[in-house]
């Protein structure tokens, strides 16, 4: 048989569960729509929607478990105002942020946005679902509760309960002006993260221990071997980018006019942001002679009827030495 004490325990829980306080489900919405944000999200946007589960949420979650009572009711465990909870739970979520990434390194996780944030938001819903469980199991009138209606109240009379108009068209106005600060500053926030889009391209031989270098390139160009060039494109963009690159092999004057140019190789690559990929440069030389430049076009988009270093996304060469074939 369930004893009377086990039967009110778990009951409590399961009221806890099913019908939170309103500041807690909150919470836990908050915990789904911030991940999810994080996770999906790319660049900066991502970052912001990530910011409350990183910085306050956990921290919030974690105080309500410790401190279910209000700062009115009676207890042996000094109360904790409203603005003493949204100061500890800032700190703690900062606090938390070494402990979780050590509790990682422990395990042998990456420490990557994945881990974190499916971390975050597991400790977030733990300490919620305590809070609503210590706070059910405490009288109403002690039970901690966020003063929704009295903010509400108090806003409405401030700014329509005065008998004069100009009274209400200020305090509107100082509202309106506390709303566009606060989406300013969001806007930066993001904007700051944002940094320049680019592409990083070079072209890369493996080196005697097997690395991908930009260096050590052989001298001669042969037309009968394939030399192991290999183009390297990281994508900063922010977005997926559809790349051409057009490798030509040309003779330039002393002024480095090109006098005469050969196709030499053309590919395409779907690389996605902050990925990077690596492609093989393999064609047969249409020119022979010394102080030849191999030059690849890189693209976004259209390839224009004569690749030119002005029309392109980015341009790299190096000087080879094509033989005669024998």
């Amino acid at each position: 048989m369930i004893s009377d004490s086990v039967r009110s325990t778990l009951a409590a829980y399961v009221r806890s569960l099913l019908s939170p306080p309103a500041d807690l489900a909150v919470g836990l919405v908050a915990v789904s729509v911030t991940a999810a944000a994080a996770l999906l999200l790319e660049g900066p946007l991502g970052t912001a929607a990530g910011l409350p589960l990183l910085l306050f949420i956990p921290g919030y979650a974690v105080v309500s478990a410790l401190f279910p009572r209000s700062a009115d009711a009676t207890s042996r465990v000094a109360p904790v105002t409203l603005v003493q909870r949204a100061g500890l739970s800032f700190g703690l979520s900062v606090a938390l942020l070494p402990l979780l990434g050590l509790s990682l390194f422990l395990l042998g996780l990456s420490v990557d946005a994945l881990s974190v944030v499916v971390l975050l938001a597991g400790v977030s819903v733990v300490g919620l679902v305590m809070a609503a469980y210590r706070r059910w199991q405490l009288p109403a009138d002690q039970r901690f509760v966020v003063p929704y209606d009295r903010w509400w109240r108090t806003a409405r009379e401030s700014t329509f309960g005065s008998d004069s108009h100009a009274d209400t068209a200020l305090n509107l106005g100082l509202g309106l002006a506390v709303v566009v600060t606060l989406s300013l500053l969001t806007y930066g926030v993001v904007a700051s993260g944002a940094g320049p889009a680019y592409t990083e391209s070079s072209i890369v031989v493996e080196n005697e221990s097997g690395a991908l270098v930009a260096s050590g390139y052989p001298d001669e160009l042969n037309p009968d071997e394939s030399e192991p060039f290999v183009l390297e494109l990281t994508n900063h963009e922010g977005v997926s980018v559809q790349y051409t690159y057009v490798v030509e092999l040309q003779r330039v004057d002393q002024s480095g006019t090109i006098v005469e140019r050969a196709p030499f190789d053309r590919g395409s690559a779907l690389v996605a942001d902050g990925e990077t990929w690596r492609g093989a440069i393999r064609g047969s030389p249409g020119l022979t002679g010394e102080d030849l430049r191999l030059t690849v076009y890189l693209y976004e988009g259209s390839v224009p009827a004569t690749p030119r270093a002005a029309s392109a996304t980015n341009h790299l060469f190096i000087w080879v030495d094509v033989p005669v074939s024998q």
